[in-house]
């Protein structure tokens, strides 16, 4: 089963030259001969991919055309590109299209090709399976053509194809006629259909030995069903504060510069003091005194602190306090050392205002930061020479003892988006008294860098400032500090305040070793965050402004720069104070920051749910934006003036549009249909609900649908390198949990599968290589940290690929726990690699209105969902239904009101270049009818109306949960569970004073309806939210916990029969906040109408008798004689004090039996003895601890309920 692809010719071409075609499918290439050729260059050559699994709606084609070049490289002339839609449905297609440039601009030149595509499941268009030439043998080129294990060939040729089939960069289907075949992880197609195993090993030949099929056997499917779970998590965008103690031992001093001292040390952190006591006239002060600083902060702002030692001479009547010299390092570095802590380390002592000399002497110290919960391990005496400075620095690992002196240099070219820092009521005033409009805000940049401030002059009334000033400072290199904070703040006669906040990571945009680079940053546009843009007296969520927490809107954008020059302290410009410098620059060019593009924002709201109670008295609408584009409530502000600085002429730079077309752009969201193009906000309505505890927005039919227009600078490369690392360690965290499942439940040859986790990872890297180093050196704007980073990124990709080859090759069974650590170490590394510091395009909001005041919101990087004609680039979110959960915003997200859902949403979302824009509708779920606000076709649409509806019936079997958190003064819970499912609810019975209540009831929701097309709703059905609560007697029920999962879904047309059905239960984790609140164990399946019951009750009465049969080492009881009646009940009815309940069907329903353990030799010395968890839920007994006591043949005796073979925990 192949695709086979002929490529006949290319036309239009110019002037006399060889020519080659490259083709492409699933990240394997083949090329063609070079043609000597004139205009039209003749091919007709065949390629051929077999194929294990399905073309998929994502897989695409892309042939390169060349000129070809012996001696230098091939020169680039254009490029076909398709997706596989309609070959997949006819089976066979011919075309002759135009190639494209890397514009996507058509050029001249078209090429002609023929594609012929048999499915692997046997189905075919207009064409037989005969038309497909036989395979062609292995050869160095194309070893993906070779022959297939299960090929019928003499016994000495199937090793050769047992080697081919390694090489496929497809998925085998096993071949149920093949008796001869056995599945390298035939648990994995017991437990999922979709878990297609990478390999078939053919047992009959007696060639291949034991260890080349461990060697090259592969699994690159999932064998747990852990991968489907979305992300249950939901934390705070606030800072919650915590308890630091911050502790500094000052032991001694030595070396100290200058005669007749009287030293004192003075110990600060942040902007508390304090000092030791004076010793008279000695260079080598003895202290040995103890200070302690105690906190209850949030961890960034403790991070940020500054510890400052100083040795000064101490003051007295003759002399004043002079600085001997100081040490400086942050919070955040000594935490990140191992224990959190420097112990006995000897700070070097520098004046910063003297470059030529060296240390002023050293002092001696140790230094700790611990938190609430940290673990703190006391160093052992003795253990470092006291005397051995050099080998003893206070100074983190890889940092030289010599450090250099460096000038810091910040560029600050202009800021825009700026949101008023005044009340209406003063901007009437002050146009009385002054006698025009004015801006109301004055703005300037202050930057903090390693206990050090400078500041930009002030541009009084302005919300589009333009500074061009430079700020500098000069500190040691590499500094003890983090990051960087650049502030925009506002100019006020009583209290400067802060606009918005951001912050550089000097290890993000610096590399050291012998091919690294000094820290350089932009220029280009860095975006700020923080409260909402309406300006009040009392902002109850100004924290965010300061970069607490996550900002909840967009506050403004800044231009700027940064880089680093090493000092010569030979040369007069090293000489002098260490002041912070000012000064003024040369305006940047009108490009840059690159060139300007117009970008395009959909999105569509199909389901909103989950809706507070608090929130259903007044109407509801959602509101999508990007920066300031399509806020029309509290978004951009017109300045009454061009960019100016101090009043002066205007300046402008950058300023590359007319103020009427700035204004209609930044406007964005106008609802009075004056641009009809433009509609950020869906229709206010009020919602409804069907059981008075959450509501719900009435879509039903209607999906309301919002778009805007947005400018920005044309940076996507950035964005799109990160989505292709972002997309490779996704899947590698997939296979590292798929792996850690299997070894945590004793699957069987988890190595296997962590071969095939490698191997992915090592087609990412070879895709990520391959995309950057054709794109990388292209476009405007490109800044000296782009090219550095994709050097970088490029390096480090490489050298991964190859580490991950040595571990595929190199990994057994016995060396499985070390290949695994490392294969984690890789993506520990990635994942630092990841996010590209200078993302200049802002982050999407959503937000919920109640009324006209802004309740809930949900934030995403614009990267998630920006689009791209190659795949791999897209965002993850692009294009596709994700479900969004709107929090609260600031503080008020904290403690328990922050546990709570304000509203879910299903919400579907496309970014990209307007001109790519005939793809946003692509993603929707199919079977809509679009209403559109003009008659133009190109009009984006106002509405999607779903004319075809579903009935389905929800079960969800509900059967335990363990280790829940406790809510009564007892250490117990009343615990019950809620299910929810689209509008609808249903709640368990009570279990009274317990953590680990097992309810045993299967929920039933009738009569669901859910609208789309059958078969996507069958793909990718609606998730399931599990809220516990503990029930209490007086006031509001107490929330637990809440968890996320997935139905097993059932069509008609679909028969209720293994391996799919009957669905598994498993364990969910329940999060409260981001705290883990306990497990539930329970399945859900959700039935299309009309289904066979009788099928569904034969079928689980089959299995529940099976698993009696093939309970392992005979554990169960089994009867003999089964009365009938007896076995033919699925489910019972249970009439409870509650009222009726249906248990769990058999087939679901784990096994249940009675066991006593006997330890007939036990050592009492605390030991925790546990049995397997693949037997017992949660069962571990701790051993009274007896010491040095032995007993023997001490029996212990419980009444247990192990969990049959069905469930492994």
């Amino acid at each position: 089963m192949s695709l086979q692809v002929t490529i006949l010719s290319v036309t239009g071409l110019k002037g006399k030259n060889a020519r080659s075609a490259t083709i492409t499918f699933r990240n394997h290439s083949y090329r063609t001969k070079s043609e000597e050729c004139g205009n039209e260059a003749i091919f007709n050559e065949t390629f051929e991919w077999p194929l294990a699994s399905n073309i998929e709606e994502s897989d695409s084609l892309t042939i390169d055309v060349s000129n070809y070049n012996k001696v230098f490289s091939n020169r680039w002339i254009g490029r076909f590109q398709m997706v596989l839609q309609q070959v997949v449905k006819n089976g066979e297609l011919s075309l002759t299209e135009p190639l494209l440039d890397m514009n996507n601009v058509a050029l001249k030149e078209c090429i002609s090709i023929e594609i012929k595509y048999l499915a692997p499941d046997g189905t075919v268009g207009n064409w037989c399976v005969e038309d497909f030439a036989p395979a062609k043998p292995l050869d160095s080129f194309s070893f993906n053509s070779a022959v297939t294990v299960g090929s019928k060939e003499s016994s000495g040729s199937k090793r050769k194809g047992f080697l081919g089939a390694v090489g496929l960069r497809s998925k085998q289907r096993p071949i149920d006629s093949a008796g001869d075949l056995v599945i390298s992880n035939s648990g994995a197609i017991d437990s999922e259909p979709t878990r297609e195993p990478r390999l078939l090993i053919g047992r009959s030949n007696p060639d291949l030995d034991a260890m080349s099929v461990v060697s090259m056997t592969m699994v690159d499917q999932p064998v747990t069903n852990k991968r489907s779970k979305p992300e249950t998590r939901f934390e705070s965008g606030a800072a919650k504060p915590q308890h630091f103690q911050v502790s500094i031992t000052v032991i001694e001093a030595r070396q100290l510069s200058g005669t007749n001292m009287d030293p004192i040390v003075v110990v600060q952190v942040g902007d508390d003091k304090k000092q030791t006591n004076q010793k008279e006239s000695t260079n080598c002060p003895y202290y040995n005194e103890v200070f302690v600083f105690d906190y209850h902060v949030p961890k960034e702002v403790l991070f940020d602190k500054i510890l400052t030692l100083k040795v000064m001479q101490s003051r007295n009547f003759l002399r004043t306090g002079k600085l001997v010299g100081k040490f400086k390092i942050d919070l955040a570095t000594i935490y990140a050392n191992t224990d959190h802590n420097f112990y006995h380390k000897w700070a070097v002592l520098t004046d910063p205002d003297d470059l030529n000399t060296g240390p002023k002497g050293y002092l001696k110290v140790d230094v700790s930061v611990v938190g609430k919960g940290d673990s703190i391990k006391v160093p052992k005496a003795g253990d470092d020479n006291a005397d051995d400075i050099e080998s003893n620095l206070f100074l983190p690992e890889g940092v030289l003892a010599e450090r250099q002196r460096a000038r810091y240099v910040f560029k600050i070219y202009q800021a825009e988006g700026l949101p008023k820092m005044n009340t209406s009521i003063t901007e009437k005033l002050k146009t009385v008294l002054q006698g025009e409009a004015r801006d109301l805000v004055d703005p300037y940049v202050e930057i903090s860098f390693c206990d050090m401030k400078g500041r930009t002059s002030v541009r009084k009334n302005c919300y589009e400032p333009c500074w061009n000033e430079q700020i500098t400072f000069t500190e040691l290199f590499p500094p003890l500090c983090k990051r960087i904070k650049i502030q925009i703040r506002d100019k006020d006669n009583l209290n400067n305040t802060v606009i918005g906040t951001t912050f550089i990571e000097l290890e993000k945009i610096s590399n050291s070793g012998d091919r690294g680079f000094l820290p350089t940053f932009g220029p280009t546009y860095v975006n700020m965050y923080g409260s909402p843009r309406n300006y009040t007296m009392v902002n109850e969520h100004s924290d965010l402004n300061g970069g607490l927490g996550e900002g909840v809107a967009f506050r403004a954008r800044l231009l700027m720069g940064f880089s680093v020059d090493l000092v010569n302290i030979n040369a007069s410009e090293g000489q002098g104070s260490s002041d912070v410098e000012v000064e003024t620059i040369t305006p940047l060019s009108e490009l840059g920051a690159g060139k300007i593009e117009e970008f395009f924002l959909f999105g569509s709201i199909l389901d909103a749910n989950m809706i507070s109670k608090t929130m259903s008295d007044k109407p509801i609408t959602f509101e999508v934006t990007v920066g300031n584009y399509g806020n029309d409530i509290d978004g951009a502000n017109f300045s009454k003036k061009t960019r100016q600085e101090d009043g002066g002429d205007s300046d402008n730079s950058l300023d590359d549009s007319d103020d009427d077309e700035r204004n209609v752009l930044l406007k964005g969201s106008n609802q009075n249909f004056e641009n009809p193009n433009i509609r950020s906000l869906t229709p206010s309505a009020t919602p409804k609900t069907s059981d008075n505890y959450y509501y719900h927005m009435p879509y039903f039919e209607e999906k309301p649908c919002v778009y805007l227009t947005s400018y920005w600078h044309d940076q996507k490369r950035r964005l799109y390198n990160s989505n292709i690392m972002h997309k490779i360690a996704d899947k590698l965290v997939e296979g590292i949990e798929d792996v850690q499942e299997m070894i945590k439940t004793d699957e069987e040859r988890p190595d296997r599968r962590l071969r095939g986790v490698a191997e992915e990872f090592i087609n990412g890297c070879v895709t990520f290589t391959r995309l950057v180093k054709g794109t990388g050196e292209r476009g405007m704007g490109r800044t000296r940290l782009d090219k550095q980073r994709d050097k970088l990124c490029l390096r480090e990709v490489e050298w991964m690929r190859n580490e991950a080859n040595k571990i595929k090759k190199k990994l057994k069974q016995t060396t499985l726990k070390e290949k695994f650590a490392k294969m984690k170490s890789l993506l520990a590394k990635l994942k630092w690699l990841c996010d590209d510091p200078q993302q200049s395009i802002p982050d999407v909001f959503i937000w919920m209105l109640s009324g006209q005041k802004r309740v809930a919101y949900s934030r995403m990087p614009a990267r998630v969902i920006l689009h791209s004609v190659r795949q791999e680039e897209s965002g993850i979110h692009c294009g596709k239904i994700q479900t969004i959960f709107l929090r609260l915003p600031g503080k008020r997200s904290l403690g328990p009101s922050g546990w709570n859902i304000q509203a879910k949403l299903d919400v579907y979302l496309w970014f990209g270049l307007a001109k790519n824009k005939r793809d946003f509708l692509r993603g929707l779920p199919q079977g809509y009818e679009v209403t559109r606000a003009t008659k133009a076709l190109n009009s984006p649409p106002m509405y999607l109306t779903y004319k075809d509806r579903q009935q389905f019936e929800l079960r969800a079997h509900m059967y335990q949960a363990r280790n829940l958190l406790a809510a009564d003064e007892s250490g117990l819970s009343d615990p019950f569970a809620k299910v929810i499912f689209s509008i609808h609810t249903d709640t368990t019975q009570l279990i009274e004073e317990t953590l680990n209540p097992t309810w045993d009831q299967t929920l039933i929701i009738p009569n669901l309806t859910l609208f789309g097309r059958a078969e996507e709703l069958r793909d990718d059905p609606p998730i399931i939210i599990i809220e516990v609560f503990d029930k209490d007697v007086v006031g509001k029920d107490e929330y637990i916990g809440r968890t996320i999962a997935k139905p097993t879904v059932k069509m008609s047309n679909e028969r209720y029969e293994s391996p799919k059905f009957p669905p598994k239960l498993d364990w969910y984790q329940i999060y409260r906040g981001v705290t883990k609140a306990g497990e539930i164990l329970a399945s859900f399946e959700l039935l299309q109408i009309p289904y066979d019951q009788r099928e569904m009750d034969d079928l689980l009465l089959t299995k529940w008798r099976e698993t009696k049969r093939q309970s392992k080492n005979n554990i169960f009881e089994i009867k003999v004689a089964v009365d009938h009646e007896e076995s033919a009940k699925v489910t019972e009815s249970i009439l409870t004090d509650q009222g009726p309940k249906y248990t769990v069907p058999k087939g679901i329903r784990p096994l249940l039996a009675k066991h006593r353990i006997e330890l007939d030799h036990v050592c009492h010395s605390g030991h925790i003895v546990s049995i397997p968890p693949s037997k017992v839920l949660g069962a571990r007994y701790l051993i009274p601890q007896k010491n040095q006591i032995n007993y023997k043949n001490y029996q212990m005796k419980f009444g247990l309920n192990l969990l049959g073979a069905q469930i492994c925990s």
